[in-house]
């Protein structure tokens, strides 16, 4: 059987080739990333958005477990003065702030004579007045 004989020049010349042209392309990537990389100003990095938290609490790592249930509750808020709506007998509707502080007796008192009612409504809108307030006012704090 008989053998390629590589001593031949047109392999030579082959073989020689590829290795020029490796040579070449090595060069040419080189300059491309001299040129990449010299003179060109770059851009500044770009900050990163980060969307503010909705309580210090919850983005902190420090916080522990128990003070993030806390707050997440809704019922835990503490309000200062609730708005009363009720309707009275003829189908109006009547609305007015109650503060923390305010008795409920005196607050219902000073509606019904501002309004003209008798005292007989005294009792029954008071209660109301606790019974919307108890919803918003903590029990001790009444």
């Amino acid at each position: 059987m008989s053998k390629l004989n590589m001593d031949h020049g047109f392999i030579r010349y082959i073989t020689k080739n590829q290795w020029d042209r490796d040579k070449y392309e090595q060069e040419c990537r080189q300059k491309q990333h001299k040129l990449s990389t010299g003179n060109k100003p770059r851009r500044p990095p770009q900050a990163i958005y980060t969307p503010p938290s909705r309580s210090p609490a919850l983005s902190s790592p420090s916080s522990e477990g128990s003070e993030r249930t806390q707050e997440n509750k809704p019922n835990l808020v503490q309000h200062s003065k609730v708005r009363v709506c009720f309707t009275d007998e003829h189908g109006q509707t009547h609305d007015f702030m109650v503060h923390k502080s305010d008795d409920p007796v005196e607050v219902a008192r000073q509606f019904c004579a501002r309004m003209g009612y008798i005292d007989v409504y005294i009792q029954p809108l008071a209660q109301r007045i606790v019974e919307e307030c108890s919803v918003y006012f903590s029990p001790a704090t009444q």
